[in-house]
């Protein structure tokens, strides 16, 4: 039951965040078609979106939706890992202006602006990992809906909490042991009164009987 809720949840989650990760590009085409304003970049200047349009108008237009991005990135990462799934993107430094190779989180260089536009993945890479995942928690659901019933399976289930329950409200053995005792004098009675038709008062009688030996 708590696999099946975690898997629904992280559906939620993935769905949200590809929604998200369209929005971001919608917002960055809708920029990229608007004028510059007169802003002139210099040769010598690193291709970034924020250049392209100066100043930091992109961040405010699209900063909410960047927020969430952000936001939900550490467990859209944890779901890719349990997924199998990368989330580790490597920027390659532009040969013009040198530098390092450096390893960030594949959603986090795609909503960093101040990347060379070359240097941030794509929005049908993004869009493909959360797409991948999504399609690799489907199929687990399925499966796991597909199973044939095991009673079995069900009982251990059932017994483990019960046992839990009672380990909780009954800390200590003898604790336990007696509160064992009392389900099968009870099961006894039950089975004495149900099915033999013996009263009350007679299967209390052969209890004390019985227990006192």
């Amino acid at each position: 039951m708590q696999a099946s809720w975690m898997r629904s949840h992280s559906l939620e989650i993935l769905n949200e965040f590809g929604s998200n990760l369209v929005a971001f590009e919608q917002g960055l085409v809708e920029l990229q078609n608007e004028p510059r304003n007169g802003y002139e970049r210099m040769e010598e200047e690193e291709d970034t979106l924020l250049n392209r349009h100066g100043n930091v108008a992109v961040e405010r237009r699209l900063s909410t939706v960047r927020n969430a991005i952000a936001k939900r990135t550490d467990e859209v990462t944890e779901i890719l890992n349990q997924c199998g799934l990368p989330a580790a993107w490597t920027v390659i430094p532009a040969l013009m202006l040198g530098g390092y190779l450096r390893q960030l989180n594949v959603f986090a260089a795609y909503i960093n602006l101040e990347l060379e536009v070359m240097a941030r993945p794509t929005t049908m890479q993004v869009t493909d990992l959360v797409k991948q995942a999504v399609f690799r928690i489907e199929r687990e659901i399925t499966a796991e809906n597909n199973k044939p019933f095991n009673p079995v399976e069900k009982l251990s289930v059932v017994s483990t909490g019960v046992g839990a329950a009672v380990s909780w409200f009954f800390p200590q053995q003898i604790q336990r042991t007696i509160f064992g005792w009392c389900i099968v004098v009870l099961m006894i009675g039950l089975v004495l009164r149900l099915v033999f038709g013996i009263h009350l008062e007679e299967i209390g009688r052969l209890v004390v009987k019985w227990a006192l030996g």
